[in-house]
């Protein structure tokens, strides 16, 4: 299986969403642009700033 899994949290707070993020990083990459302070969040912001 080939993709990206983008999540826009906003607004709800992005913790809300950490257990579902772990598991669907087995799978496939997570992108989290408002994961602020977690690995997804740091990856997610290079890849946006690139766009």
């Amino acid at each position: 299986m080939k993709g990206v899994v983008f999540l826009h949290a906003f607004p709800y707070s992005p913790r809300m969403w950490e257990k579902e993020v772990v598991l669907l990083k087995t799978r496939l990459p997570v992108l989290a642009p408002h994961y602020l302070g977690l690995p997804l969040g740091e990856a997610a912001g290079k890849v946006l700033q690139e766009m």
